[in-house]
């Protein structure tokens, strides 16, 4: 759904509020317009921003991308769509599948995101870690995001659901993990995440610094891949 030009305009000055929805899983679940752009929210955080969700768009500026063209690729917390349209806008062409549990937010993707999105796309209503349990596909990226509201639920921090992400990656496949890294106890979880368990996993794992996140990978990115 567009926007008339002069809430577009006046969202470079001041957000401005498009629709609140009830949600079970998301209390305070809502769409504002902020720089000309959707953002979906809850109270304590934003879980998606179109190109402006920067964790993102600067992990992906340092992929070479063109190793995903025609690729699989797997969206835990797909949000509003924010990956796909980043990974578009920079050119790349491939098909995404997208796990939300919240159908709160798959009703407001449709209205709002949808036309935005010209690749291929299947769009699944479930739980993440019941979904890698019984996953028996391989994805040439998994771009875990998954959140409520500032916190990553217990259960995706355990080897167990790491395995899986694992076990459902091809075999030069990656996988991008979302870990806030805004505040010390933020700092301090992801350290202890990265070293006591993703590492244990993922033995070869990597991670990139962006402003208030750590952006945690399954492997190092050699210098040819780097931009």
């Amino acid at each position: 759904m567009k926007q008339p030009w002069w809430k577009r305009m006046l969202s470079h000055f001041s957000d401005i509020h498009i629709e609140s929805v009830d949600s079970s899983v998301n209390p305070e679940l809502y769409v504002c317009l902020s720089k000309g752009r959707y953002q979906l929210c809850v109270k304590n955080a934003i879980y998606s921003f179109e190109d402006k969700y920067d964790n993102f768009w600067d992990t992906f500026a340092m992929l070479d991308l063109g190793d995903f063209i025609g690729k699989d690729i797997l969206i835990l917390g797909f949000g509003l769509g924010s990956i796909p349209k980043m990974l578009e806008m920079k050119g790349l062409k491939a098909h995404f599948t997208g796990v939300e549990y919240d159908e709160q937010i798959i009703y407001l993707f449709h209205k709002y995101m949808a036309d935005k999105i010209e690749a291929p796309l299947e769009i699944i209503q479930a739980d993440a870690e019941i979904f890698m349990k019984l996953n028996e596909r391989k994805y040439d990226m998994i771009a875990m995001d998954v959140f409520v509201e500032d916190l990553i639920p217990n259960q995706f921090l355990q080897p167990a659901f790491l395995t899986d992400l694992k076990n459902g990656l091809s075999d030069n496949g990656l996988l991008i993990w979302n870990h806030l890294y805004h505040y010390e106890k933020d700092r301090k979880a992801a350290d202890n995440f990265f070293e006591d368990t993703f590492q244990k996993i993922f033995t070869n794992a990597s991670f990139i610094q962006t402003s208030g996140n750590k952006m945690l990978l399954n492997k190092k990115i050699v210098p040819s891949q780097a931009k």
